[in-house]
């Protein structure tokens, strides 16, 4: 989830001089003891994640020293274009 990816964010790039990345989902709340492997079925896409929001997140990740950016389910090129826009070339 976004806000999971935030929130650890600052940790992993305190915790290595590599490169960090940063590579949300558009899921609505993942429980804590969901799994694919054990057959649990994926959860509603979050409503309101829309290109701009996802923009915002990863520049906020950028922000906290993200290096690499990307998305998962839910996130598509409409998503991904929005973003490369706002950082430019």
């Amino acid at each position: 989830e976004p806000e999971t990816v935030e929130v650890a964010l600052p940790m992993l790039v305190a915790a290595t001089h590599k490169p960090v990345g940063a590579y949300a989902n558009a899921f609505e709340h993942l429980p804590p003891d969901w799994s694919l492997q054990s057959g649990d079925s994926l959860p509603p896409r979050r409503q309101g994640f829309g290109p701009e929001a996802f923009t915002t997140h990863a520049l906020a990740c950028v922000e906290a020293g993200a290096r690499i950016i990307g998305g998962c389910c839910w996130i598509g090129p409409d998503k991904i274009a929005h973003l490369h826009a706002a950082l430019g070339d």
